[in-house]
């Protein structure tokens, strides 16, 4: 597993993972307001991914006046992609 700064390639697998939490925290993948959040965190370097291959397993967005946003895959949830994220 790879944890680096997000990229532009990886917005498709944030808005993957929001899909598998919409759930839990309410409508994102349709939101706009979702995927400027997105592109912004990625511009501006404040977004990290936990890769493997081209596979985006967690991702995390960071802000100076919040606590760090974080989501993994389903799948991966046992993976400590999250506890990976975190200690980044």
């Amino acid at each position: 597993m790879d944890v680096r700064l997000a990229r532009e390639r990886d917005v498709p697998g944030f808005v993957a993972l929001a899909a598998q939490v919409e759930d839990w925290f309410g409508p994102m993948v349709e939101d706009p307001g979702f995927h400027a959040a997105v592109a912004k965190h990625v511009r501006r370097g404040t977004a990290l991914v936990a890769t493997e291959g081209d596979d985006v397993l967690g991702g995390l967005f960071m802000g100076v006046s919040t606590r760090p946003t974080a989501s993994t895959g389903s799948s991966f949830r046992s993976g400590c992609a999250g506890a990976a994220l975190v200690a980044r």
